[in-house]
């Protein structure tokens, strides 16, 4: 019988001592588990794919009866400073799709961060035959250039995604994140 009280008391005092250990609380991290969203977004090509055969006034972009098409190229600015200015397309198709990442000053990639204008402006390289200047054919402005493309699902990056601007010219743009 003393052997049990001293077994029951050997148990209790366990037990006790057991049941007076401070226990460390376990907390989950705080914020999200998902990996974080892009801090910006490098425009690596341009590709136009549209623009409209004829200038506001009615007149094909180099004159004439449309034998002779636009040359175009681009000028590509962050925040309204001139970066990037594209190698010419000459006699160029209006419904045709011209790579337009070959610099003629500057150079592609270009970052752009959150609330950083991205602006994409297309031009005519010989313009008007009679004063041989270059026309201005139209532009994509976007304001926040990493809000409009990135979707949230964390991805690399986007290829070939179609914007429109005025005088329906129409580019396919392809960039990277940067996380």
């Amino acid at each position: 019988m003393i052997m049990m009280k001293r077994s029951l008391w050997m148990f209790a005092l366990a037990a006790f001592a057991l049941a007076s250990c401070k226990k460390e609380e376990t907390t989950s991290p705080s914020g999200s588990t998902s990996p974080s969203d892009p801090v910006s977004f490098r425009l690596e090509t341009i590709t136009l794919t549209g623009f409209d055969a004829m200038n506001g006034s009615g007149s094909y972009w180099d004159g004439g009866n449309g034998s002779n098409p636009a040359d175009p190229f681009v000028k590509v600015y962050k925040e309204n400073v001139l970066l990037f200015t594209s190698t010419v397309a000459s006699s160029a198709s209006n419904t045709g799709s011209y790579d337009m990442s070959a610099a003629a000053s500057g150079a592609l990639p270009i970052a752009y961060a959150t609330g950083t204008k991205l602006e994409i402006e297309l031009w005519d390289d010989d313009g008007d035959p009679n004063n041989n200047a270059p026309d201005y054919m139209g532009h994509v402005v976007i304001d926040d250039a990493l809000t409009f493309f990135y979707g949230g699902d964390h991805a690399s990056g986007f290829t070939d995604l179609q914007v429109t601007g005025t005088n329906g010219i129409t580019f396919l743009l392809t960039g990277a994140f940067i996380y």
